[in-house]
């Protein structure tokens, strides 16, 4: 929230959803029809929600708080709204696991499964003697 005006990530979790498949914002929110345009949407979810400001002003910013908080709590489903393929993520995740340090307990483990490991190789040798 801090990074970007809210307005600006509206604008792109629209045209996320917009691209993909089978996510029916418009069932979720209860505006009739999907759009491209940020500022249609919010005027319509604003008049649906009853965001309004003294005088009878939309309040577009409580509208626009209203979208992005339907797609954090997972209103949406769970999406991803980041491009990924999976060979990119397999390679993240081979990076990552090569890079962290064993934690003590895991090294524990480690050498725990050695040692079952050896034993288990010295039992099956002297079975086949």
């Amino acid at each position: 929230d801090n990074i970007a005006d809210e307005a600006v990530l509206a604008d792109y979790l629209l045209f996320r959803l917009n691209r993909l498949d089978g996510v029916d914002y418009c069932s979720v929110l209860g505006i009739d029809a999907p759009t491209d345009d940020i500022g249609e949407l919010l005027q319509k979810l604003g008049r649906k929600i009853g965001a309004l400001r003294r005088g009878g002003e939309l309040d577009l910013d409580k509208a626009t708080q209203h979208f992005l908080r339907a797609f954090r709590t997972g209103r949406f489903g769970r999406l991803c709204l980041d491009d990924l393929d999976p060979q990119s993520v397999a390679a993240h995740f081979q990076r990552s696991a090569e890079d962290l340090p064993l934690s003590r307990s895991q090294q524990a483990k480690a050498r725990r499964a050695a040692h079952r490991q050896r034993a288990m190789d010295r039992a099956r040798s002297r079975n086949q003697d």
